[in-house]
Protein backbone atom coordinates (compact mmCIF):
# COMPACT_ATOMS: atom_id res chain seq x y z
CA UNK A 1 0.00 0.00 0.00
CA UNK A 2 2.86 2.38 0.81
CA UNK A 3 4.45 1.65 -2.56
CA UNK A 4 1.25 2.60 -4.37
CA UNK A 5 1.11 5.89 -2.47
CA UNK A 6 4.75 6.65 -3.34
CA UNK A 7 4.20 5.82 -7.01
CA UNK A 8 1.15 8.12 -7.15
CA UNK A 9 3.05 10.91 -5.38
CA UNK A 10 6.00 10.47 -7.76
CA UNK A 11 3.69 10.51 -10.81
CA UNK A 12 1.98 13.71 -9.62
CA UNK A 13 5.36 15.34 -9.07
CA UNK A 14 6.52 14.39 -12.57
CA UNK A 15 3.27 15.70 -14.09
CA UNK A 16 3.62 18.99 -12.21
CA UNK A 17 7.20 19.36 -13.41
CA UNK A 18 6.19 18.65 -17.02
CA UNK A 19 3.39 21.25 -16.80
CA UNK A 20 5.83 23.72 -15.27
CA UNK A 21 8.43 23.33 -18.03
CA UNK A 22 5.78 23.31 -20.78
CA UNK A 23 4.30 26.55 -19.44
CA UNK A 24 7.72 28.18 -19.17
CA UNK A 25 8.64 27.13 -22.71
CA UNK A 26 5.39 28.46 -24.18
CA UNK A 27 5.76 31.77 -22.36
CA UNK A 28 9.39 32.08 -23.41
CA UNK A 29 8.51 31.37 -27.06
CA UNK A 30 5.82 34.05 -26.93
CA UNK A 31 8.14 36.48 -25.17
CA UNK A 32 5.73 36.63 -22.26
CA UNK A 33 6.23 36.04 -18.60
CA UNK A 34 3.02 37.55 -17.31
CA UNK A 35 -0.26 36.15 -16.20
CA UNK A 36 -3.54 37.68 -17.40
CA UNK A 37 -6.70 37.42 -15.31
CA UNK A 38 -9.98 38.66 -16.75
CA UNK A 39 -12.82 39.33 -14.28
CA UNK A 40 -16.42 39.31 -15.50
CA UNK A 41 -18.60 42.29 -14.60
CA UNK A 42 -20.68 39.99 -12.35
CA UNK A 43 -17.61 38.75 -10.47
CA UNK A 44 -16.32 42.29 -9.88
CA UNK A 45 -19.74 43.41 -8.67
CA UNK A 46 -19.92 40.48 -6.23
CA UNK A 47 -16.39 41.12 -4.96
CA UNK A 48 -17.37 44.72 -4.16
CA UNK A 49 -20.60 43.61 -2.47
CA UNK A 50 -18.90 40.99 -0.29
CA UNK A 51 -15.60 42.68 0.49
CA UNK A 52 -16.26 46.39 -0.02
CA UNK A 53 -15.08 48.98 -2.52
CA UNK A 54 -11.65 49.08 -0.88
CA UNK A 55 -10.91 45.41 -1.65
CA UNK A 56 -8.89 46.25 -4.74
CA UNK A 57 -5.72 44.23 -4.13
CA UNK A 58 -5.86 40.44 -4.40
CA UNK A 59 -3.35 37.62 -4.40
CA UNK A 60 -3.82 34.45 -6.44
CA UNK A 61 -2.39 31.45 -4.62
CA UNK A 62 -2.18 27.72 -4.97
CA UNK A 63 -3.16 27.11 -1.36
CA UNK A 64 -2.01 23.80 0.10
CA UNK A 65 -2.72 24.84 3.70
CA UNK A 66 -4.66 22.11 5.47
CA UNK A 67 -4.78 19.74 2.50
CA UNK A 68 -1.80 17.61 3.54
CA UNK A 69 -0.01 17.91 0.24
CA UNK A 70 3.04 19.89 -0.75
CA UNK A 71 2.71 20.00 -4.54
CA UNK A 72 -1.02 20.13 -5.24
CA UNK A 73 -2.87 23.10 -3.86
CA UNK A 74 -6.28 24.61 -4.45
CA UNK A 75 -6.63 27.90 -6.31
CA UNK A 76 -7.73 30.75 -4.06
CA UNK A 77 -7.78 34.54 -4.01
CA UNK A 78 -6.79 36.45 -0.89
CA UNK A 79 -7.73 40.09 -0.36
CA UNK A 80 -4.53 41.70 0.91
CA UNK A 81 -3.42 45.09 2.17
CA UNK A 82 -0.40 45.15 -0.13
CA UNK A 83 1.74 42.70 -2.09
CA UNK A 84 4.76 41.10 -0.49
CA UNK A 85 8.28 41.79 -1.66
CA UNK A 86 8.91 39.66 -4.74
CA UNK A 87 5.25 39.20 -5.70
CA UNK A 88 4.57 39.57 -9.41
CA UNK A 89 1.63 41.54 -10.76
CA UNK A 90 -0.75 39.95 -13.24
CA UNK A 91 -2.56 41.94 -15.88
CA UNK A 92 -6.09 42.32 -14.60
CA UNK A 93 -9.20 44.40 -15.09
CA UNK A 94 -11.03 45.96 -12.16
CA UNK A 95 -8.72 44.85 -9.33
CA UNK A 96 -4.97 44.43 -8.88
CA UNK A 97 -3.85 40.80 -8.76
CA UNK A 98 -0.49 39.59 -7.49
CA UNK A 99 1.02 36.13 -7.26
CA UNK A 100 4.19 34.44 -6.11
CA UNK A 101 6.56 33.32 -8.86
CA UNK A 102 6.64 29.81 -7.36
CA UNK A 103 2.85 29.52 -7.87
CA UNK A 104 3.04 30.58 -11.52
CA UNK A 105 3.56 26.98 -12.64
CA UNK A 106 0.13 25.92 -11.39
CA UNK A 107 -1.79 28.38 -13.57
CA UNK A 108 -2.28 29.07 -17.26
CA UNK A 109 -1.21 32.32 -18.85
CA UNK A 110 -4.78 33.57 -19.44
CA UNK A 111 -7.54 32.87 -16.93
CA UNK A 112 -11.04 34.14 -16.25
CA UNK A 113 -12.94 34.72 -13.02
CA UNK A 114 -16.72 34.50 -13.31
CA UNK A 115 -19.57 34.45 -10.82
CA UNK A 116 -22.62 32.18 -10.73
CA UNK A 117 -25.40 33.87 -8.72
CA UNK A 118 -27.45 30.65 -8.51
CA UNK A 119 -24.60 28.84 -6.76
CA UNK A 120 -23.30 32.02 -5.11
CA UNK A 121 -19.86 30.89 -6.26
CA UNK A 122 -16.86 32.27 -8.10
CA UNK A 123 -15.19 30.18 -10.79
CA UNK A 124 -11.60 30.29 -12.05
CA UNK A 125 -11.05 28.83 -15.51
CA UNK A 126 -8.82 29.01 -18.57
CA UNK A 127 -9.30 27.71 -22.10
CA UNK A 128 -7.61 24.49 -21.02
CA UNK A 129 -9.20 23.75 -17.67
CA UNK A 130 -11.48 24.70 -14.83
CA UNK A 131 -9.40 25.33 -11.72
CA UNK A 132 -12.26 25.67 -9.31
CA UNK A 133 -16.06 25.93 -9.56
CA UNK A 134 -16.29 27.22 -6.01
CA UNK A 135 -13.24 29.44 -5.82
CA UNK A 136 -12.30 30.41 -2.29
CA UNK A 137 -12.11 34.16 -1.77
CA UNK A 138 -10.56 34.97 1.59
CA UNK A 139 -10.18 38.38 3.22
CA UNK A 140 -6.71 38.47 4.75
CA UNK A 141 -6.57 42.26 5.13
CA UNK A 142 -7.74 42.37 8.74
CA UNK A 143 -5.42 39.58 9.78
CA UNK A 144 -2.46 41.39 8.19
CA UNK A 145 -3.41 44.71 9.77
CA UNK A 146 -3.88 43.08 13.18
CA UNK A 147 -0.47 41.39 12.95
CA UNK A 148 1.18 44.68 12.02
CA UNK A 149 -0.51 46.40 14.94
CA UNK A 150 0.52 43.62 17.35
CA UNK A 151 4.13 43.75 16.14
CA UNK A 152 4.22 47.55 16.39
CA UNK A 153 3.01 47.51 20.00
CA UNK A 154 5.36 44.69 20.93
CA UNK A 155 2.52 42.27 21.76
Amino acid sequence: MDNVFLIILFAKTIINLLVYFRTRLIRKQRGQSRMIIQWSAESLREVRLRYGEEATTWKLVSDSEGCGCAMNGVAAFWAINEPELGDLQAESNGVEVFYEKRHEVFFDELMRVSYDPDKRAFKLASDGQIYCNQLRMEDRRKRSAALLETNATGG
